[in-house]
């Protein structure tokens, strides 16, 4: 995969973050379950290219490093 890709998924991750709502509870687990997703995909591009960065593809995606 090229950087483009990367940057693509990265896009796609940051505009499906859950949005905070009025019940704590489920947003809460949204968020988990949205974090545990990035976490995924970081440690198979990272498998993928030596090179990638784990860092910047966490802010391209807006989840904290």
């Amino acid at each position: 995969m090229t950087r483009k890709d990367y940057i693509k998924f990265a896009r796609t991750l940051r505009g499906i973050k859950p949005q905070k709502t009025s019940d704590i509870k489920e947003y809460g687990a949204k968020l988990a379950q949205w974090e545990r997703m990035i976490r995924s995909i970081a440690d198979i591009f990272g498998e993928d290219n030596e090179r990638f960065s784990r860092e910047k593809f966490y802010k391209a995606c807006g989840y904290p490093s």
